[in-house]
């Protein structure tokens, strides 16, 4: 997949009015997600789910060792062994229902490895913006304990709601690519 067919991927999601959203995680744990104030981690990834079509954003390795990935369809398609917990109206996605999604953007980032002319792009975030300017960021990444900065490129999903929770976490940063 090139990189202009995953933005065309990410860019289905436009028009989508939410109607519910699931979280997956690992089995048998408790929902990990309701322990931090600020965003929402998840081992797995998130069901958008619509009026008439369904996306799933999780962690995967299209472009590079955990980046985003974005399918069409369920999670639970994709996994064996989970735990599912409709977040629709126990968490801050409560107040986007019945929203449409107006934008939907990646951002990319560059990986430079031993040699600074091997670049390598990677879709690290989806950036989602309601109809009542609501914000929402998806991003691979995981939170560092005791500290406000977020571990990119990670085996895990993380959800920030907000403008002001999405500067305090600021992923990437001059290592963005357009």
């Amino acid at each position: 997949m090139s990189p202009e067919e995953f933005d065309r991927e990410v860019r289905q999601l436009e028009g989508m009015r939410l109607k519910q959203i699931r979280y997956y995680e690992h089995p048998g744990s408790y929902p990990a997600w309701r322990g931090l104030s600020v965003l929402d981690d998840i081992s797995y990834g998130v069901d958008l789910i619509g009026e008439d079509r369904s996306f799933c954003v999780t962690w995967d390795n299209t472009f590079i060792d955990h980046g985003l990935g974005i399918f069409e369809g369920i999670l639970l398609d994709r996994l064996h062994d989970t735990l599912v917990t409709n977040v629709t109206q126990g968490s801050r996605w409560s107040s986007l229902v019945g929203q449409r999604i107006l934008e939907a953007r990646v951002h990319w980032y560059l990986v430079t490895e031993v040699q600074p002319d091997d670049l390598e792009k990677y879709p690290q975030s989806i950036e989602l913006l309601f109809e009542q300017g609501d914000v929402v960021l998806l991003s691979a990444a995981m939170p560092q304990p005791g500290t406000q900065s977020l571990l990119e490129m990670s085996e895990n999903v993380v959800v920030l709601f907000g403008d002001d929770t999405i500067r305090e976490h600021a992923i990437g940063g001059s290592r963005s690519a357009r």
